[in-house]
């Protein structure tokens, strides 16, 4: 029996013989490849600077510093974002500020940044969600009529592109997560990335400056990421997560099980120590290795994706996502508009396939930014979305039965109102 989880941890091949290799060399936590992963990453971005962190949340408190803005700064967030970056902020001093996104491609609405800015605002920090590209060119010039800063979050979209250029290569700087189900998995970790020399000086220093994590912490983190791989699969899925979902599904919305299992949300200030670390050689040598292999990786996830547009476009109760012109996704993660999600998850969990609603926080309704709350209705509309699994290492039967029931499930479900979340009009 199998069961399909909406999503995979991204486990490069070799993953195991690197890290025994690199434990019986006695280079688990320094080493040349630290240098080697950030020279090579900041090639492949066409960038100067490259700078790895502990987190990804790590390298934007970094960046954050290094700026050194005024106490009390406002930086502009899309409502629709992972909670931890504007946390990171507050971390730092400063105020974020929310606005709304585009209903269809998701990601930060260029119309709504100038009603946000104020004589305190300093910075613009555009989310690629989902790795579709933002609208930079709309972005930059905003930002550089008003004089803002622009530091783009990547976490979702390394191998994304617009205009032909890479994401986190129009601000000032930018950048992007490691975690095991991001698409380069290091196990943990994060980079920054700029073509401004003082930024990376300041930012290497800070977080070159931190210890090494234990030996012990280390490979806890490594095997947790390993057995989130094993059980993620169809087989494994089957016997671990899906029995657990399936028992919500059966007394109300299944999503409240996994909302159990997501990072707790709370203050982030003072930063927790365990913060603090350096990004270590043998989570380099997963980089380095993680990198070679995501072209490769970003292309099967778009293969998938095409199946499901050519296959879903036809339903009148979806609605595809809008990739803005000029513009690569590398779909990180495939969302539909859906007239009724409740229903079709709900239907779809107990045929074992695991959908998802709302991925990621609309911040400005957190009890965390109270204080911060500005009425984004279109961030808040995006519980009418679902996580379909396109993920690298999904198989093809496996897609074709998802296609099947997805058609199947949702045939009889209202028509979606597509001018009402077209941001075409």
């Amino acid at each position: 029996m199998r069961a399909i989880s909406r999503y995979s941890a991204r486990m490069t091949p070799g993953s195991l013989i690197i890290l025994m290799s690199s434990y019986l060399k006695g280079d688990l936590m320094e080493g040349p490849e630290i240098s080697e992963f950030e020279k090579d990453f900041a090639m492949y971005q066409e960038l100067p600077y490259a700078v790895t962190t502990s987190y990804g949340r790590m390298a934007f408190y970094y960046i954050l510093k290094a700026l050194e803005l005024p106490e009390g700064s406002e930086i502009i967030f899309p409502a629709l974002t992972f909670w931890v970056i504007p946390a990171m902020a507050k971390a730092a001093g400063l105020k974020p500020v929310f606005i709304d996104i585009k209903p269809d491609t998701y990601n930060m609405d260029p119309g709504k940044i100038e009603g946000a800015i104020s004589d305190k605002t300093r910075a613009i920090v555009p989310t690629h969600v989902y790795g579709h590209p933002c609208e930079m060119d709309e972005i930059m010039e905003i930002a550089n009529r008003h004089d803002l800063i622009v530091i783009e979050d990547c976490a979702h979209a390394m191998g994304s592109t617009y205009k032909r250029r890479k994401v986190g290569t129009f601000g000032k700087a930018a950048f992007s997560s490691f975690q095991s189900l991001k698409s380069i998995n290091c196990f943990g970790g994060g980079v920054a990335m700029t073509s401004d020399p003082e930024i990376d000086r300041k930012v290497r220093e800070m977080s070159y400056n931190e210890p090494f994590p234990s030996k012990s912490a280390l490979f806890k983190k490594i095997f947790m990421s390993y057995l989130e791989t094993k059980l993620l699969g169809p087989k494994a899925f089957f016997f671990s997560g899906y029995p657990i979902l399936y028992a919500y599904s059966l007394s109300g919305d299944y999503n409240r099980a996994t909302i159990k299992t997501w990072e707790k949300i709370r203050p982030l200030s003072p930063v927790p120590k365990g913060y603090s670390k350096r990004f270590t050689n043998i989570q380099a040598k997963f980089g380095i290795r993680g990198l070679e292999m995501l072209e490769h990786y970003n292309d099967l996830c778009r293969t998938n994706a095409r199946e499901y547009d050519n296959a879903l476009k036809d339903i009148p109760a979806i609605m595809l996502p809008r990739i803005i012109p000029d513009s690569v996704t590398n779909y990180y993660q495939y969302c539909i508009r859906v007239s009724d999600a409740y229903t079709l998850s709900q239907r779809a969990i107990r045929r074992r396939l695991d959908l998802c609603n709302l991925h990621i926080d609309v911040c400005p309704n957190l009890e965390l930014f109270s204080e911060n709350y500005s009425s984004c209705p279109y961030a808040e509309s995006m519980k009418d979305t679902l996580q379909l699994p396109a993920y690298s290492d999904l198989k093809e039967r496996d897609l074709r039965w998802i296609i099947r029931e997805v058609r199947k499930l949702s045939e009889d479900l209202p028509p979606i109102d597509k001018e009402k979340y077209s941001s075409e009009k």
